[in-house]
């Protein structure tokens, strides 16, 4: 795991950057598993997973994550929804942004429990809706 040093809006979009790569990772691997020649990439899948809830952990521990997300920039949002985006692989399609989702919204469960949900959903809804 990356060693982080800096904190605030900074952390946050870090968080959610690396953990959208990392959900993207995970769908590689769950592909893989698929097609003409299939290979077992269960435990790198797993792996990635749990890095994706690793650094949306760090994001939504920080007390400016709310903040940050409701005002991030059509840029940011962009460069988010480009990796989440459903992509065609040899082996299938894949879904990263089913797997931040799920992750995204576990941790905002755990360290945002009082938070209007509104906004995260409308965080979602605007990743989603980008492309």
């Amino acid at each position: 795991m990356n060693n982080v040093t800096f904190q605030g809006k900074k952390e946050v979009i870090y968080g959610l950057r690396r953990a959208a790569i990392s959900s993207k990772a995970a769908e590689y691997c769950r592909a893989a598993s698929f097609g003409p020649n299939p290979t077992n990439r269960s435990v790198m899948e797993k792996v990635n997973k749990e890095s994706a809830r690793n650094f949306l952990d760090m994001a939504c521990f920080d007390d400016s994550f709310i903040s940050t997300i409701a005002d991030l920039d059509k840029k940011e949002t962009k460069r988010l929804a480009n990796t989440l985006r459903e992509e065609e692989v040899p082996s299938g399609n894949i879904y990263p942004l089913k797997i931040f989702k799920e992750a995204l919204l576990t941790m905002c469960k755990v360290h945002k429990k009082d938070t209007d949900k509104s906004i995260i959903d409308k965080f979602l809804y605007n990743i989603e809706n980008t492309l």
